[in-house]
């Protein structure tokens, strides 16, 4: 009811969250997920400075002060907890198993909620890193965590999330060695800030219309009033663009660094050689590619031309002619849809190896 006053209450209840037995721990997990749902702010809490530490404030600010940064250290310790309990390997005790999903749970309840508190990224790679792995079949918190990370594309329009997920996921796919599940990478193909992205135009609209009032409706003001209506209403306007003008700078910004991250992480997947990614990998291009620049799509085409040439096309299990097909495939949706590049480009290798597979 009121969680200003009742700072030591979260303390203790995260300090029973970490109990060695496995109830209390359970139960304090649990618990603790919709504490922090109704008491976390709609802001993100700074550190105080030292200047701001000594200086003379009211009851009131000192008051949530000090509920902010209790709130702080005890959120960063329960974050801290569910990281450690998501590592629990399947091979472990079933009952430190049990925790380690419910903990992927609160993780998967609480990120869609606090997405713009302290320690978003620290949640993002407990995510990201459980669902990184071989095989998920035996993880069953795997499906709800992809429909989180999903979830989190969808709704984010301003890219600021979009591009922290894509950061950690090709820094912990690198790691892995890309070798995850197909349903884990196409999860890119959920990105919904790339869709009005063009690289190649700088054109900004504005649609901002103000509302006019009804010759009834208006207030009657002199003509002193007026001209300092007039003036406050140019201000007000010059700031409003100036704003617009920083968000979607800085969404293009995000759409510009999302995009060179999944054709690099395309690429690599190719490059490696990991013949189950090829059918997510040929999705995202169709549905980004045309936004590649001319070198990224020359890479593209020669790593393909490099996988058709190394197979021996008149000998190939069903899986290597799935994966040659899908060269051929993906090699001229890129051209077709790209629809930026005026130059020729010799697909002869590629309709050539249609024929051989053909005959």
């Amino acid at each position: 009811e009121d969680p200003e006053e009742h700072c030591a209450s979260l303390t203790r209840l995260v300090k029973m969250a970490h109990s060695k037995n496995p109830n209390t721990c359970k139960f304090a997990m649990l618990a603790l997920v919709p504490v922090f749902n109704s008491v976390i702010p709609g802001y993100r809490i700074r550190p105080l400075t030292e200047l701001e530490k000594k200086e003379k404030v009211s009851k009131d600010v000192a008051r949530l002060r000090n509920f902010e940064q209790n709130l702080v250290v005890n959120y960063k310790n329960y974050v801290g907890l569910l990281g450690k309990l998501a590592k629990i390997p399947n091979n472990s005790t079933p009952t430190n198993v049990a925790l380690g999903n419910l903990a992927m749970n609160a993780v998967n309840i609480l990120i869609p909620n606090v997405s713009h508190f302290n320690f978003r990224s620290d949640l993002l790679a407990i995510l990201i890193r459980r669902i990184c792995k071989p095989s998920i079949s035996s993880d069953p918190t795997a499906i709800q965590s992809i429909k989180t990370i999903e979830t989190l594309f969808t709704g984010d329009d301003e890219g600021t999330i979009s591009v922290e997920v894509i950061r950690i996921f090709c820094k912990v796919v690198k790691v892995r060695n890309y070798n995850i599940e197909e349903s884990v990478l196409n999860t890119l193909l959920s990105l919904d800030v790339l869709h009005d992205y063009d690289p190649n135009s700088k054109e900004e609209t504005d649609n901002y219309k103000p509302m006019k009032l009804k010759k009834k409706n208006r207030i009657h003001l002199s003509k002193k009033e007026r001209k300092a209506r007039k003036e406050m209403k140019e201000i007000e306007e010059e700031m409003r663009k100036a704003e617009l003008a920083v968000s979607a700078e800085e969404r293009e910004r995000n759409q510009a660094e999302i995009l060179k991250a999944i054709l690099t992480l395309y690429l690599n997947v190719l490059k490696s050689g990991n013949t189950r990614l090829i059918g997510s990998v040929l999705e995202g291009l169709s549905k980004f590619g045309n936004m590649a620049n001319f070198d990224l799509l020359g890479d593209f085409l020669e790593v393909m031309k490099e996988i058709i040439y190394e197979a021996e096309l008149d000998n190939l299990s069903s899986e290597e002619v799935r994966k040659v097909l899908l060269c051929i495939v993906t090699a001229f949706s890129l051209i077709s849809n790209n629809t930026h590049m005026k130059v020729n480009i010799d697909l002869s290798k590629f309709v050539d190896a249609l024929y051989s597979l053909l005959r």
